[in-house]
């Protein structure tokens, strides 16, 4: 494991894994139960597939969730560059648009930075990391390198 996962273990109370027919993803994080949901649809997929969904959720946006208290300036330095850049993976191009106008920081002054894009450039940043999940990088390198950068800063 490795250390920004280690960090989460006391802020994650359930993980579960889920058989469904059908689902649009294959994870998700819930900040109120603390709960990190893998969904596996009708076969049991192999091993990265697992990784990958785990390191999106817990050390993707469970982390970025934690960082809006604990590293919130180093989150909103990340959230700003991120939220600049054109999208890391072909997920977040499909939802750039949708998400850009979404904030994910659910409070009554929600800083500006915190679009769900920026949640999502993260996630894709740590699959990217630790060489897990989707492989449909778009960004060029000079851009990715900025966002590593950024990204470990916020991981220090």
């Amino acid at each position: 494991s490795n250390e920004s996962t280690k960090k989460m273990r006391k802020h994650i109370k359930y993980i579960s894994i889920k058989n469904l027919s059908s689902s649009k993803r294959a994870g998700s994080w819930n900040l109120e139960k603390q709960k990190v949901e893998i969904i596996q649809v009708n076969y049991k997929p192999n091993l990265d597939w697992y990784e990958g969904t785990f390191i999106h959720e817990v050390e993707g946006h469970a982390f970025w969730d934690f960082s809006r208290k604990w590293r919130r300036q180093e989150l909103v330095k990340f959230n700003e560059l991120a939220n600049k850049m054109p999208p890391v993976n072909g997920y977040c191009k499909k939802n750039e648009k949708k998400w850009k106008g979404w904030n994910d920081e659910n409070t009554k002054e929600p800083h500006p930075s915190m679009t769900r894009y920026a949640n999502e450039q993260h996630s894709a940043i740590c699959e990217i990391i630790r060489n897990v999940g989707s492989k449909d990088i778009l960004i060029e390198d000079k851009d990715l390198k900025k966002l590593v950068s950024a990204w470990h800063e916020l991981h220090y």
